[in-house]
């Protein structure tokens, strides 16, 4: 059966990661240091097939490189579940986790269509409702910037 998102379990995956590495006997190779430049490495090729995209146009910008980025996408995931592999991290619960913080330094109320860092958002937003803006009192206090003050365009 071929594998995909919908059907197939992170587990199977490291499952069979795991397996292909032994039979080559490269967990030798696998220790931190080497597993992170590794992951750095897969990601700046990843990267590396947008170069020079234009924001408003394709991406990438050769619809020929589609194949890839799925292949660059794939040594990514690889490459850190052989880091969770050797960390004995449980990516699921990582990122479960990890959403949660997510959640609470980005309240929807101030976040929604925002780019800003959460030290930099509203104190307050109007909610959906239209009711009286509501100051998160659990918002991290704003850092002043370090880099002066900004003009606008």
């Amino acid at each position: 059966m071929a594998w995909s998102d919908a059907t197939t379990p992170l587990s199977d995956i490291r499952t069979a990661l795991r397996a292909f590495n032994a039979e080559r006997d490269w967990g030798r190779y696998h220790g931190p240091r080497n597993l992170a430049m590794a992951l750095s490495v897969e990601a700046a090729e990843l990267l590396e097939l947008f170069l020079w995209c234009r924001d408003d146009g394709p991406q990438p910008a050769d619809p020929s490189r589609a194949e890839a980025v799925a292949d660059e996408a794939a040594d990514v995931l690889v490459c850190l579940l052989n880091v969770c592999e050797h960390a004995g991290i449980d990516l699921a619960a990582a990122v479960e986790r990890k959403m949660a913080v997510n959640a609470a330094k980005y309240p929807v109320g101030r976040a929604r269509g925002s780019s800003a860092k959460y030290d930099a958002l509203p104190a307050s937003a109007v909610p959906e409702d239209g009711a009286a803006p509501v100051r998160d009192s659990t918002a991290p206090p704003k850092r002043p910037s370090r880099r002066g003050p900004t003009r606008e365009p």
